[in-house]
């Protein structure tokens, strides 16, 4: 249920890089075969179930490997395939992928691949013209199994199975509902475009249409945008179709089908507000029942004695006069008082005052910190070990200075400053490489960009001379000595070093020209890419002052090319127009850097004058 877009994708390259990186080229080829299938879904294909692209090569690739190794590739592919072929509606392309895992032990170690090839090959097995009812029962039984054992990714793939296997629309429903309760918009989409077909054999077709709608914008939501622009192509209504109402993180996916409902977010603020009051009223229920009160009763032997003590009293202060009796007390009450006072200053203790006892006392419940704010008020209370302090000056290396405005990349030599804790002595170039790793994919300002990697080691500089009222003092260091370590200032716990490295840095400069790859196209704006490193958006506005415009049909922004060689040649005044061009994801779009905004580390563009 994962969104399939380029965030998705780019991490796949990057687990695929690393396991070519240390040969492990079997693990490298699952990653490959994913990373093609979530192309696949997003992309616009003649051959949507074909594993054939930049990702992934079935046919190459297979023939490269060894036999245990293409055997295993094999089934990723079919797997991947055999979804694609569900979702696509490909009935050829299910009953080959089937034939082929079939001869494959059902059972699998790797839960989470035998989750989804079971689930697919129970749902293309009841799809296809010739239902292969063995292995759909056998699935069916598999997710019931591991339904009573309290799996909750199973029920949304038993259901959409029996809605298969025996079509209703009480089936399909429930199917449904499943998929909504376990947070799968893939799979929802999925039952609500096989619900809407079954609906139109009942000839139920604004109900049909509703689903179909719903579907189209889950499939939106999921990332495939192939398969949303296939929809389109086979549902014309869906080029003006909108949401009812938009999606958000805190309120479920609204549904006009007739037969479900779904709440809102008003209604699950209610509900949160009266399980709160409620729990609220228990817990107070029960400390009243269970905490003993501050003023524990007394038994009648020990009232007595206090009865008597006091008459006692009585028959004593009645003996003497009254004026004398106040005066005693008075100095009594100024006694204890006092010795009170003496006792609170020699052991340390301050005694709350009556109000604050009085507010403590009248408080209904302690308040138990979150997690999150445990952690917090852990690392504030834990002792630092990382640096305190840490600038930088730079100076670029580059001698043509006309190279550093063609090339946004740029290494240079970096002067900086750190404060270390003293635990930091035994290796203090270790202790600051560490540090600026942290840094790394950073925007810092005094480097002037972006820090990519370190090219040298960290060198540590001699010390600077102390500055007294302007004047270098010389008589405590000499810096001509060559002197190399660190300096306490006056009682800070810290020891400050001087280092330099070189590294290499990705500097954008406002009116430089990039280019970027399109993860990213909406009616309002292109988002781009620029090496994995920063995002890149255009605007409606700069898009329409260089002639595109949006395609609601195609979901791509295109524009009329206009042959400037024809035009002459005919001595029209008129633009001839060419062949068109369009921006679509994964296009490379070269464009302009028009701004620059940086917040806590991480900067973004906007971008002007795209061409492709």
């Amino acid at each position: 249920g994962f969104s399939v877009g380029a965030i998705f994708e780019s991490k796949l390259l990057v687990v695929d890089e690393f396991c070519r990186s240390i040969e492990k080229n079997g693990f490298a080829s699952s990653f490959q075969i994913h990373r093609q299938f979530v192309m696949n879904l997003r992309q616009k294909s003649h051959q949507p179930t074909v594993l054939d692209g930049p990702a992934f090569h079935q046919e190459t690739a297979l023939a490269e490997m060894n036999d245990n190794s293409r055997k295993m590739a094999l089934r990723d592919a079919s797997i991947f395939r055999l979804q694609l072929a569900f979702i696509f509606k490909d009935a050829d392309c299910m009953a080959s992928m089937l034939e082929i895992l079939s001869d494959y032990p059902f059972e699998d170690q790797v839960i989470s691949r035998f989750f989804i090839r079971a689930c697919f090959m129970g749902l293309a097995a009841f799809s296809i013209a010739e239902k292969n009812s063995v292995i759909g029962n056998q699935c069916l039984s598999y997710f019931r199994r591991m339904m009573k054992l309290g799996s909750v990714n199973a029920p949304p793939a038993y259901f959409f199975i029996m809605a298969l296997k025996k079509p209703s629309k009480k089936s399909f429903s429930a199917a449904v509902e499943s998929c909504v309760e376990a947070s799968m918009p893939h799979l929802e989409a999925m039952a609500r475009e096989r619900f809407a077909i079954f609906l139109q054999t009942q000839n139920e077709t604004e109900l049909s249409n509703s689903h179909i709608t719903h579907a189209y914008f889950l499939y939106r939501d999921w990332g495939a945008d192939g398969k949303a622009l296939a929809l389109t192509k086979e549902y014309p209504f869906l080029e003006k179709a909108a949401r009812t109402k938009a999606r958000s993180i805190t309120s479920s996916r609204t549904d006009t089908a007739k037969n479900t409902t779904a709440s809102t977010p008003t209604s699950a603020l209610d509900a949160s507000v009266k399980i709160n009051g409620i729990i609220r009223k228990r817990e107070k229920a029960v400390t009243a029942d269970t905490v003993p009160p501050l003023v524990s009763a007394t038994t009648p032997s020990s009232s007595k004695k206090k009865k008597s003590k006091k008459d006692k009293k009585r028959k004593h202060d009645d003996s003497e006069p009254s004026s004398s009796k106040k005066k005693h007390k008075k100095e009594k009450k100024k006694d204890k008082k006092d010795k009170k006072n003496k006792s609170e200053e020699q052991s340390g203790v301050a005694v709350p005052s009556k109000d604050v006892v009085a507010a403590s006392s009248t408080q209904e419940e302690l308040s138990i910190p979150s997690q999150s704010e445990i952690k917090h008020i852990a690392r504030a209370i834990r002792p630092e070990t990382s640096l305190h302090t840490f600038s930088f000056t730079a100076s670029t290396s580059m001698s043509d200075k006309s190279e550093l405005k063609a090339s946004p990349f740029q290494v240079k030599t970096i002067l900086g400053s750190v404060a270390l804790l003293p635990s930091s002595l035994p290796n203090v170039p270790k202790t600051i490489k560490s540090l600026l790793h942290s840094l790394l994919l950073m925007y810092d300002a005094n480097m002037g960009g972006v820090l990519l990697s370190l090219e040298d080691g960290i060198k540590l500089l001699p010390l600077q001379p102390r500055t007294i009222g302007g004047r270098a003092n010389n008589s405590s260091i000499n810096n001509k000595s060559g002197l190399i370590g660190g300096r306490v200032v006056d009682d800070l716990p810290y020891v400050h070093y001087r280092f330099q490295f070189r590294g290499l840095l990705f500097c954008p400069n406002v009116g430089m020209k990039l280019k970027g790859q399109v993860i990213e196209c909406t009616p309002t704006f292109i988002t781009l890419t620029t090496n994995h490193i920063l995002s890149t958006k255009i605007s409606t506005e700069k898009l329409n002052q260089q002639g595109f415009f949006y395609n609601g049909v195609t979901l791509e922004w295109t524009r009329e090319r206009v042959d400037t060689a024809m035009k002459e040649n005919t001595g029209d005044e008129e633009d001839v127009l060419g062949p068109s061009t369009s921006i679509y994801l994964d296009d490379t779009v070269e464009f302009i850097v028009e701004r620059i905004h940086e917040c806590g580390g991480y900067i973004s563009l906007d971008g002007t004058n795209p061409t492709v």
